[in-house]
C-alpha cells in the first residue's frame, strides 16, 4: 500500500536499471569477490571509526557457511556496489543484519533493495525472522512517542549526540519496513 510506497519504487527503480542481487554463503564467495567485498566495506567507512551501535562481525570471513550470509548487489556491469552481512540464527530460524556497507555511488534506495530482495529470499528459505539492527532507545525517539517531560529532555539529549551515534537514522530506516518490535535487554 501507500505506506510502504517509496521502499517500492526503489526495488523496482534499481530492478530497472539493471541491479541483480544474490544471496551467498562465504564458501560461494571467491577470492576476487572477497577482495571485493572488503574493499567495499573500508571505503564505506573511509578514515572515520565505526560510529553508533554497531552490531559488525569481527570480520566480514570469519563465520562459515552455517553462520553467516551475504546479500551482494551488483551493478548493472555486474561489478559489487554493496552488501548486507547477516549472521546467522539457525535456532530463532533468524537472519541479524551485520553490516550494510555499499559504494558512494550506489542509487538512492540501494540498501532498502538489498532488505526487500534479503526478506523475500528468507521467506522463501524458511526463515522465519529477519532482524535488521539494534536501534536503541527506539520508544524515546519515535516521532509519535508520548513522552514526559523528563523524557523530552533525555531526547533531546540523544539527538544532540546525532553526530557521534545514529540513533535516529537506524530507527528512521527500520520504520520503512514496518518492523514488529521486540525489546532487547
Amino acid at each position: 500500500g501507500r505506506p510502504i510506497r517509496k521502499v517500492r519504487q526503489s526495488v523496482h527503480r534499481l530492478r530497472r536499471a539493471g541491479y541483480e542481487a544474490r544471496v551467498l554463503r562465504p564458501s560461494e564467495i571467491g577470492e576476487e569477490l572477497g577482495f571485493e567485498l572488503e574493499e567495499i566495506a573500508r571505503a564505506w567507512r573511509g578514515s572515520e571509526p565505526e560510529r553508533g551501535f554497531v552490531m559488525a562481525l569481527d570480520t566480514l570471513f570469519r563465520l562459515g557457511d552455517g553462520d553467516a550470509l551475504f546479500v551482494v548487489g551488483f551493478d548493472p556491469a555486474g561489478r559489487a556496489a554493496g552488501f548486507l552481512h547477516f549472521a546467522i540464527a539457525p535456532r530463532a530460524s533468524a537472519l541479524s543484519l551485520s553490516s550494510m556497507p555499499r559504494l558512494a555511488c550506489t542509487p538512492n534506495g540501494f540498501n532498502e533493495w538489498l532488505v526487500c530482495e534479503t526478506i523475500a529470499w528468507a521467506r522463501a528459505t524458511g526463515f522465519g525472522q529477519v532482524s535488521l539492527n539494534f536501534a536503541p532507545f527506539a520508544a524515546l525517539l519515535a516521532p509519535e512517542a508520548a513522552v514526559s517531560g523528563l523524557q523530552r529532555v533525555q531526547k533531546r539529549a540523544l539527538l544532540g549526540l546525532k553526530g557521534h551515534f545514529q540513533l535516529d537514522n537506524l530507527l528512521l530506516f527500520n520504520r520503512k519496513f514496518f518492523p514488529r518490535w521486540e525489546r532487547r535487554f
